[in-house]
């Protein structure tokens, strides 16, 4: 995986369980965004359960400002 800052992961993690919603109730494309979010959780060395709970919401913005 690319070496973002944990900060980053944690966003692309909480769109994916935004995008995915119920675990229970999945279509292929909700089931690949779960995967990885587990791969994401793996790689910040972090249960699923607690990946979201570790977003700061006060993160900064890149310091270019682009988006």
């Amino acid at each position: 995986m690319c070496e973002w800052h944990p900060q980053d992961w944690l966003l692309v993690a909480e769109a994916l369980t935004a995008h995915a919603g119920d675990p229970r109730e999945l279509d292929e494309r909700e089931a690949r965004a779960w995967e990885l979010v587990d791969d994401i959780a793996d790689e910040q060395d972090l249960p699923v359960t607690e990946l979201i709970e570790q977003i700061d919401d006060d993160w900064p913005q890149s310091e270019s400002g682009e988006r």
